[in-house]
């Protein structure tokens, strides 16, 4: 299984409960790949330093084996199953960096927010604009599983 496919579904795929999705399934799904090809890449990118003859398929395995062995390090030190802390500790020994600037962040979650949840979606992430955090996810994430039940439910917090 793809780690980075699984620990991005954690952060961005919803599961309908009780009609209450903030987020448009299709959109999302389009995003997440988007999101797992630039993570995958930027890992191939650190693979490739390593061993620049390396052929794109030797870059895939490289990078599966470097974030299976991440993914297994931080299951370690994060017993509890905190999962948005376990894709915050893999992205940070990966050296991973899927944030862009907070107005481009909000901006791309309000697009792939169902019209009635934009609001909701911009209001609740609005405070990670002022946080000293690296990674924008990580306090989005935790903000939006007070909005919305899907991402409380998914998270195993329900």
């Amino acid at each position: 299984m793809n780690y980075l496919a699984v620990l991005l579904l954690i952060v961005y795929a919803t599961v309908s409960i009780n009609g209450e999705d903030c987020f448009d399934k299709e959109k999302l799904n389009t995003f997440r790949k988007e999101l797992v090809t630039k993570a995958t890449d930027q890992v191939k990118a650190e693979c490739k330093k390593n061993n620049s003859e390396s052929t794109d398929e030797q870059l895939s395995q490289c990078a599966k084996k470097k974030g299976m062995d991440a993914y297994e390090e931080c299951i370690q030190d994060n017993p509890k199953e905190d999962l948005t802390k376990t894709f915050s500790c893999v992205s940070e020994k990966l050296k991973i960096n899927l944030d862009e600037d907070f107005a481009t962040y909000n901006t791309t979650m309000s697009d792939l927010s169902v019209q009635d949840k934009k609001k909701t979606v911009e209001d609740a992430i609005a405070p990670c604009a002022d946080e000293e955090e690296k990674n924008i996810h990580t306090c989005a994430i935790d903000k939006l599983k007070e909005v919305c039940p899907d991402i409380k439910k998914m998270l195993g917090e329900s």
